[in-house]
């Protein structure tokens, strides 16, 4: 049976309010959805999709193996980069990565233009 997928960042527009993001920053993160690592899984697979539009700005995902992180326990995922760096239109991307992470996020750093539409986020 699969797992639920997580929206790590709902729609969020450069210069708005949503979730996490306040228009007087360009650097934010997400709310933390749980990874295998919680539940004691040991096949440490996940999956992620971000959906932007004009995007500009990086997001990466981070994971920690602590049940109660400070920010000091975070670290980032590799291969789970998107850098936006032009007006592309819409763009939908995807990335698979194994770790027995306890929580993973996503963190927004640079951004200065445009919509994320999504990050999705699922363990398997």
């Amino acid at each position: 049976m699969s797992n639920p997928t997580a929206t790590l960042i709902s729609t969020t527009t450069f210069g708005g309010n949503v979730g996490n993001y306040y228009n007087t920053t360009d650097n934010f993160n997400s709310n933390a959805a749980v990874g295998d690592g919680y539940f004691g899984s040991n096949d440490g697979l996940h999956s992620a999709s971000y959906s932007i539009t004009n995007f500009l700005g990086n997001i990466v995902l981070q994971g920690t193996l602590v049940k109660t992180p400070i920010d000091a326990d975070w670290f980032n995922i590799p291969d789970t980069n998107y850098v936006g760096t032009a007006n592309v239109g819409i763009i939908t991307t995807s990335s698979n990565f194994i770790g027995n992470f306890v929580w993973v996020r996503a963190n927004v750093t640079a951004f200065s233009q445009g919509t994320i539409n999504k990050v999705l986020f699922n363990r398997s």
